[in-house]
């Protein structure tokens, strides 16, 4: 990826990968329903493989561009955020300071934006 990785450049690249028959299937899986364990969420049909390779691409991105991510409506682009936070935490060369700042910013993001089980990337 050439230039600066920013919010905007990672949803477009991220809508290359949408699938609208996928999003219809994790809606469902997901109950995005009224009442449902989902309910509100909204998907772009982007496989998982796909979302963290980006994240990967995209993994020297600012705090002000992950929090844009974060504020989405879109539940990759969600996942993609915390997985570049999660890159970015796991770095030998991250600062303690950085880190602070990492955690700092996914306590800032209650809810709908991270407390989904299925967002929080694994080890």
């Amino acid at each position: 990826m050439g230039g600066t990785p920013t919010a905007e450049r990672f949803l477009e690249r991220l809508r290359g990968h949408a699938s609208p028959s996928d999003a219809e299937q994790l809606a469902r899986y997901f109950r995005t329903g009224p009442g449902g364990y989902g309910w509100g969420d909204r998907f772009l049909g982007a496989r998982m493989g796909p979302v963290n390779a980006l994240a990967r691409e995209f993994a020297a991105m600012d705090l002000a561009e992950i929090e844009t991510l974060l504020a989405s409506p879109f539940h990759e682009a969600r996942a993609g955020a915390l997985s570049v936070m999660a890159l970015q935490a796991a770095r030998r060369r991250t600062t303690e300071e950085r880190r602070r700042e990492l955690v700092d910013l996914y306590l800032r993001h209650p809810g709908h934006s991270c407390c989904d089980r299925s967002l929080v990337p694994g080890p």
